[in-house]
């Protein structure tokens, strides 16, 4: 028999017409016994299973005080109308709609310097609501404006660069462009889950933290792009945040390119220090995916709460120069 995890709660009433068949002595053949006064009436608790056939039956358990024959106690019940095993469990996925014409959703897209994408939504009926953008193995939150726009710069991962605007894990927008300048940048991602105040910052020379060549998403960019420049993407007053942050590094923007380091900061708190931080770290070199990890970092203990540490080593091999 397999048992489908329902239980039910059977009483045992005079009243019902059910009696068990006993053998106990002095009891006159083809006569119901009476049950012994230590017998409690009260409902027990018995399993539903279904037999090799499929069909539901019951099952009563022992009687406190002698033996029941299962088999001589079971009763036939109304089938239920499904049951899903767990083989039969739907795949869990985006689900894909198309917005109805009473609640319109528009995405549109233009290429901006450093090989960036300037993206604008409209969702009029959607005010204050939270959104999700997919961009190659990247995903980030946003939220719409009190009156339905959205406006976001994102940096391009791909030649063609393919963005998806989803709502509630439904999509209702999807848009492509062109972005050829991908070819003259390194792109190094920091993608993870959560409010957790992680960064990425890169060294260029030997550079120490606050020196010329320390780049993080604090420093003051160069608008041409030269020293390159760290961006985050998403926020964390979603429901559930998602959010990156990416280096853009340009061919030629340090004299010694090989020489550039890449470190993970996390801010401590007494909610994330000596606990595990899930990210995930990819590289892409001229639009081209080089490295690809996720990550399990072990935070420091909370002694250190309030301060930013550096975690070493966490990209690795070190970034590949751009020829």
């Amino acid at each position: 028999m397999t048992v489908r995890s329902a239980s039910v709660v059977l009483a045992l009433a005079v009243a019902a017409g059910y009696f068990v068949q006993s053998d106990v002595e002095g009891a006159a053949p083809g006569r119901t016994a009476p049950l012994p006064a230590a017998v409690s009436l009260q409902p027990q608790s018995i399993m539903l299973v279904a037999n090799a056939q499929g069909v539901p039956v019951f099952g009563l358990p022992d009687v406190v005080t002698r033996p029941v024959r299962h088999d001589l106690s079971t009763r036939s019940t109304v089938p239920v109308s499904a049951v899903y095993v767990e083989a039969n469990v739907p795949r869990l996925g985006t689900i894909m709609a198309v917005p109805t014409a009473d609640c319109p959703v528009d995405l549109s897209a233009r290429r901006a310097a450093d090989a960036m994408v300037t993206l604008s939504g409209s969702l009029p009926c959607m005010p204050d609501k939270d959104v999700l953008i997919q961009h190659g193995l990247i995903q980030f939150s946003a939220t719409t404006g009190a009156d339905g726009h959205l406006a976001l710069d994102v940096p391009a991962l791909a030649v063609d660069a393919e963005f998806t605007l989803l709502i509630d894990n439904v999509e209702h927008a999807r848009i492509s462009i062109p972005v050829p300048a991908v070819r003259n940048y390194h792109r190094a991602v920091l993608q993870w889950r959560g409010t957790g105040n992680l960064q990425l910052h890169a060294f260029a020379a030997g550079a120490q933290i606050g020196d010329a060549g320390h780049v993080w998403s604090a420093s003051v960019q160069d608008t041409t792009g030269s020293r390159g420049f760290v961006q985050r993407v998403g926020t964390t007053q979603a429901d559930f945040p998602y959010l990156a942050e990416i280096f853009t590094y340009p061919r030629g923007g340090w004299q010694d390119e090989s020489d550039m380091s890449l470190k993970i900061g996390v801010a401590l708190t007494p909610e994330n220090c000596g606990r595990a931080a899930h990210v995930t770290t990819f590289q892409i070199n001229r639009g081209d995916l080089v490295m690809r990890q996720n990550l399990a970092l072990v935070l420091p203990g909370c002694a250190a709460a309030g301060t930013v540490v550096l975690l070493e080593d966490q990209f690795s091999p070190p970034m590949p120069a751009l020829h």
